[in-house]
C-alpha cells in the first residue's frame, strides 16, 4: 500500500444523506418492529461497530426510511468536542428495521468501503475538523453540509478492505483483551474480599 496513490476525495462525492427523524426518547417502546439510533446512544456505546450482538432502543413502527447495512450515523451534538460527529457503522445488520434518530446525520457510502469510512471518521485529523467547524457553547453542534465538506485520502476499494480487515482483528483483540482485564480484576477483587472477611 503505496500511500503516495491514494486519491483526496471530498465526503460528498462517496456518500449520500439519508433522512434522519427527530425521535426523542419519548418515542420508546418494549417491543416492536423498527429499532432507532439516538445521538446519546452513539455517545454511550464505547463501540460502535453495531452488529447482531448490539441492542437498540425500539420505536412505534411507522411510515419511515430505513437505514441500510453499512450506513454511518453520526452524532451532531455532544456535550464537548472530543465526541462531535461520533461515528456509528451498521455492520452485519441486514435484516433489521433501523431508522436514524434525534441529533443525527445519517449516510450511505458508495464507492468507498462502510469499515474504512468509520475509521475515517475515527480520525485525528477528521477530529480535528469537526473541532474547527463545531459551533456552540454548552452544547456543541455539526452540520451535515459541513461535514459534507470533508476531505480525505483514500486508496483503492482492494486496499480499503485489507485496512479493514486489519482494524477489525486489533478491534477484536482489544475487546477479548479489555474482557480478559476485567475477569481477572473481578476475581481479584473477591480474592481481596475473601481475604478480608
Amino acid at each position: 500500500m503505496d500511500p503516495k496513490t491514494w486519491e483526496q476525495r471530498k465526503l460528498s462525492s462517496v456518500v449520500t444523506p439519508v433522512k434522519s427523524y427527530s425521535i426523542t426518547r419519548d418515542n420508546e417502546r418494549k417491543s416492536t418492529n423498527t429499532e432507532y439510533i439516538h445521538y446519546g446512544d452513539i455517545h454511550k456505546f464505547t463501540n460502535t461497530i453495531i452488529d447482531d450482538h448490539v441492542t437498540l432502543p425500539n420505536i412505534a413502527d411507522g411510515d419511515y426510511i430505513p437505514l441500510n447495512e453499512g450506513d454511518l450515523v453520526l452524532a451532531d451534538a455532544s456535550e464537548d468536542y472530543v465526541e462531535i460527529a461520533k461515528p456509528l457503522v451498521l455492520f452485519k445488520t441486514d435484516g433489521r428495521n433501523i431508522v436514524s434518530g434525534l441529533h443525527t446525520i445519517a449516510l450511505h457510502p458508495h464507492d468507498v468501503e462502510s469499515l474504512f469510512l468509520y475509521n475515517v471518521f475515527n480520525s485525528q485529523n477528521f477530529r480535528r475538523y469537526g473541532y474547527k467547524v463545531g459551533t456552540g457553547l454548552k452544547v456543541f453542534g455539526v452540520s451535515s453540509k459541513n461535514i459534507l465538506k470533508y476531505s480525505f485520502n483514500s486508496p483503492s476499494m482492494y486496499e480499503q478492505k485489507k485496512i479493514d480487515s486489519i482494524l477489525l482483528k486489533l478491534t477484536d483483540l482489544i475487546a477479548a483483551n479489555e474482557d480478559n482485564l476485567k475477569n481477572a480484576l473481578n476475581i481479584r477483587g473477591r480474592f481481596n474480599l475473601h481475604l478480608l472477611t
